[in-house]
């Protein structure tokens, strides 16, 4: 949760992600303890935050009519997080990358093949499926689902490097709704919100009128 606070504030106030950056707020509907949890675990690390739980009745009364139809049939309470917010991710990587390459970072942009590895068993870079070898002292993975496949056909034969249950790869099924201002004026008005009680689980980010 440390890290997460620390990117918290590098969305909020460094120069190159702050604009990206849109504090509008984010609820999780739900019916465990998670929302308790993460209050317990802001007052550990003695953090402020502007968060609560609230009963379903007060919850819909803080946000108008918007969530009259949503089921809250087996929601206790709601966790409600002022302090929190979401990111144009697709334009933050763009800037971020093209910040790098004028700090004078080379930016290659190839298919890979596998990993490779040392002497000694480290990753020393990656060999690319038109056959260049490509090396760095710190190589990062970020390769999302593909991750286990990647390690594994990179090292079949060493079991201690596989995923193995590490990591689970989830899928988002992503929407976009085109409304005019008028329409969709609502949403601009509510909070980023998570609908975790099945089987009506899903998300809502926010909309902003062109």
């Amino acid at each position: 949760m440390e890290k997460a606070l620390e990117a918290m504030q590098m969305w909020r106030h460094d120069p190159l992600f702050s604009q990206f950056y849109h504090q509008s707020g984010m609820i999780n509907i739900d019916n465990t303890d998670l929302g308790a949890e993460i209050l317990k675990n802001y007052e550990k690390l003695g953090v402020e935050v502007d968060a609560e739980m609230a009963s379903p009745e007060r919850f819909k009364a803080m946000y108008g009519s918007f969530y009259n139809d949503t089921d809250f049939s087996e929601v206790g309470e709601v966790f409600v997080n002022r302090d929190s917010g979401w990111a144009e991710a697709t334009k933050a990587l763009t800037a971020y990358t093209d910040a790098a390459v004028e700090a004078g970072v080379k930016y290659i942009t190839a298919d890979i093949d596998v990993l490779t590895f040392g002497t000694d068993g480290e990753c020393t870079g990656v060999l690319t499926i038109g056959g260049e070898n490509i090396t760095a002292d710190r190589i990062i993975l970020a390769t999302g689902a593909g991750t286990a496949k990647l390690i594994a056909d990179s090292a079949p034969n060493r079991k201690e490097l596989q995923v193995d249950g590490r990591l689970v790869a989830g899928a988002v099924v992503t929407g976009i709704v085109n409304l005019d201002p008028k329409n969709g004026q609502q949403y601009t008005e509510i909070p980023v919100t998570v609908h975790s009680v099945l089987p009506t689980r899903g998300k809502e980010t926010k909309f902003r009128p062109s």
